[in-house]
């Protein structure tokens, strides 16, 4: 498995050029990426434009663009390309009324996943072999099999005193709310182990 985030906030704008009879078409909308710890995989939301059309489209188009997201992010996942602690805003979204709809927004977001955000990201390095002790390996393992979610803080106490210092680790850990399906944490750790 491959383990991707973000490590800066950074903003851009995605496009998609369209031919229609010979004329290029784009149907951008602006966002910001950035590190989140209290994301479990990518999430999407709106930040009030200045533009009230721009943001109505936001508004309008958030759930489409967000399911397409998701849908390719559940493929990424499938092929072991797993992205975490990653929340995008939608910041504006041209509108066109005949071309910009609610299934052109979610192929728009399925882009986006694939390519878009893909310039953003970097992979995470494994967690060093000295942090991953006999606690921190039972802790996860139980953790996976039981889905407790609960125990996560007492994983990130066990990495602090195995000598585990990153950030994203230790606050993903004691701050995100909703791990489900599993926590990356500890499917980062039981795929370590597993090549061991």
């Amino acid at each position: 498995m491959q383990f991707f985030t973000v490590r800066t906030t950074q903003n851009g704008e995605h496009r998609i050029h369209r031919q229609f009879g010979g004329r290029g078409f784009y149907g951008p909308f602006r966002f910001r990426v950035a590190p989140d710890p209290t994301v479990e995989r990518v999430a999407v939301d709106a930040q009030a434009a200045p533009d009230a059309v721009a943001f109505w489209a936001v508004l309008k188009f958030l759930p489409n663009i967000n399911e397409g997201i998701q849908e390719k992010l559940d493929l990424l996942a499938e092929s072991g390309k797993h992205h975490c602690g990653i929340r995008v805003t939608l910041r504006d979204q041209k509108f066109h009324d005949v071309d910009t709809h609610s299934n052109g927004m979610k192929v728009e977001g399925v882009s986006f996943a694939h390519s878009t955000l893909e310039r953003f990201t970097t992979p995470l390095s494994p967690l060093r072999a000295d942090w991953l002790t006999s606690d921190v390996v039972t802790l996860a393992r139980g953790i996976h099999a039981d889905a407790a979610f609960d125990r996560l803080p007492i994983l990130a106490d066990a990495l602090q005193d195995a000598g585990c210092n990153d950030p994203l680790v230790i606050e993903h850990l004691q701050t995100c709310p909703d791990h489900a399906p599993s926590c990356w944490v500890v499917e980062m750790i039981l795929d370590q182990m597993a090549r061991i």
